[in-house]
């Protein structure tokens, strides 16, 4: 009978120090965070076109994830997606232009008609969220 309520007392104090100590902290650094993140986003200002430009600035190279599933979702394989992907990002950091090289490439030409190239190049995903 004293080893029950031993244990039971054991236990009763491992979660009282939960309750008092980590919910309590967890509660205030929420609050701070939240408090934080409102602060910021009041200040934010999105200049659509700006981003538009940043955007452009590696070259396209932000387009080889949308051209690497658009390739998967044309039944390609992801390792071959990848590759052909990745063989026309290491072409641009060598100076050639990205939308170039994917849309003269064989393969992708057989997998994406010239409507779903635009598509892939299209900034309309990254912006996707700019007018809110």
């Amino acid at each position: 009978m004293l080893e029950s309520v031993t244990t039971w007392h054991e236990r009763d104090l491992t979660n009282s120090s939960l309750e008092r100590i980590v919910f309590p902290d967890s509660c205030h650094l929420a609050d701070f965070m939240l408090v934080r993140l409102t602060r910021i986003l009041q200040g934010l200002v999105v200049f659509k076109d700006n981003m538009a430009k940043n955007l452009r600035l590696m070259g396209d190279l932000v387009f080889s994830e949308h051209l690497m599933s658009a390739l998967i979702l044309k039944g390609l394989g992801r390792r071959e997606a990848y590759k052909i992907a990745q063989k026309h990002a290491a072409a641009t950091w060598e100076g050639a232009d990205f939308k170039t090289g994917v849309t003269s490439d064989p393969q992708v030409q057989a997998a994406l008609n010239a409507e779903e190239l635009e598509e892939v190049f299209s900034l309309a995903h990254h912006l996707r969220n700019a007018p809110r």
